[in-house]
């Protein structure tokens, strides 16, 4: 880019050779410094007002001004707005504005993209200025374009006023020039910043939605459940005795799936199931409904294990298909004993072990319950091996391992 420095004042003295082009001269060296001071807090501040107040401030020491503003480009193309500025009088820092009309050096600076210096308002006749800038006594302009980001309009232009007739050199242009790109910089930065901290609090407030509506959804599931299970009841009221046996089997798995919904609705994680207690919750059912509640329930303190809601709901039915044969089949004619229901850790998975106290079977045996044909199906669905180890008298123990 070509750089256009408007000026109706000489530069001679400015020319090569002047001891302000020495990068050891106190004027380049203050610049310098400001430079460096203004990166860092261009790279560590969050707060646009902050950074572009202190751009300000700092670019005013570097080169000896009393005013210096940054005005923003607003959504309308035709406005700029005062969004920060030092030494200005009260009412103009994000009150006063610049309309881009053909005759304003500022329209100037942002369709050529080049810094625009007018040396000496009283005597430019090319621009017009505004009332604001005239009434605290601005008598020389130099204006900055700060650029957008990539496909990104302007963000505006860094404004240095004087209250004295100044010839800004091709120095301090050139100072300023960098000086506004590094703002160009951080200004960007903190527009990405804010554009992902404004979609990451969409994608939140969705996901708090879509937790409702999940939750709300487990919920109705939990709901249905139990009414079906209501249902079943009133029909098995008045089935004959050969299928109430059938009815008390659907009721008690519906009544399985609906304490897994249970502990779906009060996680965090609509996704994850807290097992453990889902497991201490069907084993206590159960032993309410059989033996008059008489059987003792031991539970060891349980290794934690959480689940996904799919894998629960099959491991759910195992578990009610083993605990339900416990409670039918362990304490045959003799008063109802011992069922222990134990989680433990092992290697990288867990060990799910329900064990009676019972009568026991012999082993080959087994037609239905615990080891047979359904509870194998649904243990496969649930990623689990089945094994079974019984015999006459020493009761019953099904250890199921997950992977």
């Amino acid at each position: 880019m070509t750089l256009t420095l408007y000026t109706s004042m000489p530069v001679s003295h400015h020319q090569r050779g002047s001891p302000e082009l020495d990068p050891d001269h106190p004027l380049r060296l203050r610049q310098q410094t400001i430079l460096a001071k203004f990166g860092e807090l261009a790279l560590q501040c969050d707060d646009l007002d902050e950074i572009l107040t202190e751009a300000c401030r700092l670019v005013g020491q570097a080169l000896g001004t009393d005013l210096a503003k940054v005005v923003e480009l607003q959504s309308d193309g035709r406005t700029l707005l005062v969004r920060a500025g030092v030494g200005w009088k009260a009412g103009v820092v994000g009150v006063a504005s610049i309309d881009l009309t053909e005759n304003s050096s500022e329209a100037y600076a942002l369709r050529c993209g080049e810094p625009m210096i007018s040396p000496d308002v009283a005597k430019e006749t090319r621009f017009k200025y505004a009332d604001f800038l005239i009434d605290n006594g601005a008598q020389a302009v130099a204006n900055v374009i700060i650029i957008g980001g990539k496909d990104r309009p302007a963000f505006g232009l860094l404004q240095i006023d004087s209250r004295t007739p100044r010839d800004f050199s091709e120095e301090d242009v050139s100072f300023l020039r960098g000086y506004a790109n590094l703002l160009a910089a951080a200004v960007d930065r903190l527009r990405v910043l804010h554009d992902l901290r404004g979609r990451e609090m969409l994608l939140t407030r969705a996901l708090a939605q879509e937790q409702v509506v999940v939750s709300e959804l487990h919920h109705r599931v939990k709901n249905n459940l139990q009414t079906v299970s209501s249902l079943l009841r009133m029909g098995r009221r008045n089935a004959d005795s050969s299928a109430r046996d059938g009815f008390d089997e659907v009721i008690g798995r519906m009544n399985a799936l609906a304490a897994v919904q249970s502990r779906i609705y009060e996680s965090i994680h609509l996704n994850e199931v807290d097992f453990a207690a889902t497991l201490a919750d069907i084993a206590a059912s159960l032993i309410k409904i059989y033996h008059g509640g008489q059987a003792s329930l031991v539970m060891p303190v349980a290794a934690p294990l959480v689940l996904d809601v799919a894998r629960s709901m099959a491991l759910s039915l195992v578990c009610y298909e083993v605990i339900l044969n416990a409670m039918k089949y362990a304490w045959v004619d003799r008063a109802p004993g011992t069922l222990t229901v134990e989680i433990t850790k092992v290697g990288s998975g867990h060990e799910i072990i329900i064990a009676d106290d019972g009568v026991g079977f012999v082993e080959g045996e087994v037609a239905r319950g615990m080891g047979g044909r359904f509870s194998q199906i649904l243990a496969g669905q649930a990623s689990a091996q089945l094994a079974l180890f019984t015999s006459p008298g020493s009761g019953t123990r099904v250890v199921m391992r997950l992977s």
